[in-house]
């Protein structure tokens, strides 16, 4: 490992590790949400990413112009809303470039599975709580095992399948389509999260197919995939503005649990600025909310997103997912796709998708994201160095054939004779 590498992983696995704990029960006991240790955290990953910029990084003008061009609405952004995530993310992203992207994504993974045990752990022993709440019009438990709140837990599950989802990719098999199923089933049965647990039940399936078929090698699919995230993002914008028609939109808000009227409102009281607006949110997760003035919440990703960062950032992020997943398929990696995919899907009904502590995939915009076997070999083919006639230097070339005096051959490249 280099130690750039080493530089990158130190500061977004402390920074990742930090917001991990911050979504669970640890907060109770632990002073992970104080603003001293946040900035702790946030600068000691800005030294660690700088540190390793600085060692690897070529300063170009057309890099320099990218990154200001991205620098500033954030900025501004940060300036109106005084949301800092967005800075965080940028500094991530910003510091993923040349790192692999497999070993970003099993970095997570990893990092997930032991936070996940802690925290299982620390419920069982009974070092935290296991907050339980009632969905209206239910008489269920939803337990939130350890976290905040059962959407939370749930969300966990569900990017730490697709993490797993993609470092499986082709070797996905039946086996673990069932147990996408079990957990699905104990996610429904103990915690109420039926949305992740659908999902989970479609990543599974999504993953078995792309093993077993070339559905998702068709051209109609790739461009399906490649649009998915600007063209949901448009539907989920849409279907929540047309909340007040009726009809069923009211049987759709209904089923998605309120999402489509508190989308509706907030877009309609606050409204959509080019740099955001900072956006009053509590849910039944928060810790220490005013009962004054009760729950206001916008689930949707995409509308979370649209108001709090504004429609110049968000117009970035759809152009960066789009990107990430264009660049995917033409190395034929398709379970990044698929992946991204599903979490496009998930930010209909679910706010997580520009969390990196959940979901780290952003991070791929600027990272090394290698070819598929299959691919890596059609790519070294390619690459390989050529003689005049167009043959592999390696190999014995054929003659060329007589006659040829002029000065280029058939193939355009200059001889002598």
């Amino acid at each position: 490992m280099k130690a750039s590498e080493l530089m990158f992983y130190l500061g977004a696995g402390a920074y990742f590790t930090l917001m991990f704990l911050n979504s669970t029960m640890f907060v109770n006991i632990l002073p992970i949400s104080e603003h001293i240790v946040r900035n702790l955290i946030r600068f000691t990953c800005y030294g660690f990413i700088i540190a390793k910029i600085i060692m690897v990084e070529k300063y170009t003008i057309k890099r320099i112009l990218l990154y200001a061009a991205l620098s500033i609405p954030l900025l501004l952004c940060y300036k109106i809303t005084g949301y800092i995530y967005q800075l965080d993310l940028f500094m991530l992203i910003a510091g993923a470039r040349g790192i692999n992207a497999d070993r970003i994504i099993r970095l997570f993974f990893c990092l997930n599975l032991v936070l996940l045990a802690v925290t299982f752990i620390a419920v069982a022993g009974g070092l935290i709580e296991n907050r339980t709440f009632i969905r209206a019009g239910s008489s269920g438990l939803r337990n939130s095992v350890g976290f905040i709140y059962p959407t939370d837990f749930g969300a966990r599950i569900f990017y730490t399948l697709l993490a797993f989802c993609y470092l499986v990719g082709k070797r996905f098999r039946i086996l673990m389509v069932a147990l996408f199923g079990i957990i699905s089933v104990a996610l429904i049965v103990y915690c109420d999260a039926r949305l992740d647990a659908g999902l989970i039940i479609i990543a599974g399936i999504l993953f078995y197919m792309n093993a077993r078929s070339k559905l998702f090698m068709r051209k109609w699919v790739e461009t399906a995939l490649t649009c998915c995230f600007p063209v949901l993002f448009l539907l989920s914008y849409f279907v929540t503005m047309a909340y007040p028609k009726g009809g069923i939109f009211k049987i759709l808000d209904t089923l998605l649990s309120k999402r489509l009227m508190f989308g509706y409102y907030n877009v309609l009281y606050a409204g959509i600025h080019p740099f955001g607006v900072h956006l009053f949110q509590q849910g039944h997760g928060a810790l220490n909310y005013s009962h004054l003035t009760g729950y206001n919440f916008v689930d949707c990703g995409f509308l979370q997103g649209l108001l709090e960062y504004g429609y110049i950032l968000m117009f970035f992020v759809l152009v960066m997912f789009v990107l990430i997943t264009k660049k995917a398929i033409v190395r034929g990696r398709r379970e990044i796709a698929i992946v991204l995919f599903l979490i496009a899907l998930s930010s209909c009904i679910d706010h997580h998708f520009l969390e990196f502590w959940y979901d780290p995939f952003p991070l791929l915009i600027f990272a090394i994201i290698p070819y598929a076997p299959e691919y890596a070999k059609k790519k070294a083919v390619e690459k390989a160095p050529h003689g005049i006639d167009g043959t592999s230097l390696d190999q014995e070339a054929e003659p060329v054939p007589k006659g040829l005096s002029h000065d280029h051959d058939v193939w355009g490249w200059q001889v002598s004779f």
